[in-house]
């Protein structure tokens, strides 16, 4: 697979030269903020907790994320707070969001008068940890009436309790980059989880998500045109806002 898409931290001069396509997009990446899963994990790991899921015989049983309790974390209150420091640059007409708790809260505050629609395809990496699950659509729209959730499944289909592949996880973002670029929008904001950030940004090569996609040369977003390329290619840190252009060839 050598599917990406070239794009370059806005305000490079090979941004400019970029925009002068029409076809070119300015897609803000948002990362939602604190969430429940993230300050059980922290209060887990100073009594000595970790998670072990992805270590071969690893102890599962005192896994931190495997409550279910932790179905569809919400936003903690810092969390909310972090988004409502939240600025979108320029002028987003549309905002993608991932079907969950903490993204929707994030999308709602940060959207202004943007439109909104929840996008499956955004959902993070599934696991067995029990975050990774969503409420039902049906539920989701009822505290997000704001929200347009008509390509959602009803039910949660993705998460079956086994860890997603790296190749699945290409593969379904793939499909969301390749229908963000057919969109007529010009300046888009995507709200989604860390897993999927990094898919996004990080080299294949570097083993992170699920270890490397080993039929995949570069990132989906391919940022080696820019001089940024290091810092773009880093985990993005929680609420930040990382502004890309996008460029319209395939």
């Amino acid at each position: 697979m050598s599917f990406s898409l070239r794009c370059v931290a806005l305000g490079e001069p090979l941004a400019d030269a970029w925009l002068a396509d029409p076809r070119a997009k300015i897609v803000c990446c948002v990362r939602h903020g604190e969430a429940a899963h993230q300050v059980r994990a922290e209060e887990m790991k100073a009594r000595g907790i970790v998670c072990r899921c992805d270590e071969p015989g690893g102890d599962r049983t005192q896994c931190p994320y495997l409550d279910p309790a932790l179905i569809d974390a919400p936003l903690t209150e810092r969390g909310r707070a972090q988004a409502h420091a939240t600025v979108l640059p320029r002028h987003v007409s549309l905002v993608l969001t991932a079907p969950t708790l903490r993204t929707l809260e994030t999308a709602a505050i940060v959207a202004g008068g943007a439109r909104i629609v929840a996008v499956e395809a955004l959902r993070s990496r599934v696991s067995a940890h029990r975050h990774t699950q969503r409420l039902q659509a049906s539920e989701l729209g009822a505290r997000f009436s704001q929200v347009d959730f008509a390509g959602v499944p009803e039910n949660d289909t993705l998460w079956n309790g086994e860890t997603e592949s790296r190749a699945v996880l290409d593969a379904r973002l793939e499909d969301f980059l390749r229908t963000l670029m057919a969109r007529p929008e010009r300046e888009v904001a995507i709200v989604t989880h860390f897993t999927i950030l990094l898919t996004l940004f990080s080299l294949p090569t570097e083993g992170f998500v699920v270890g490397a996609n080993l039929g995949r040369e570069r990132a989906l977003f391919d940022t080696s045109q820019s001089a940024h390329a290091v810092a773009l290619r880093g985990p993005v840190g929680v609420s930040e806002v990382r502004t890309i252009v996008v460029a319209a060839t395939l």
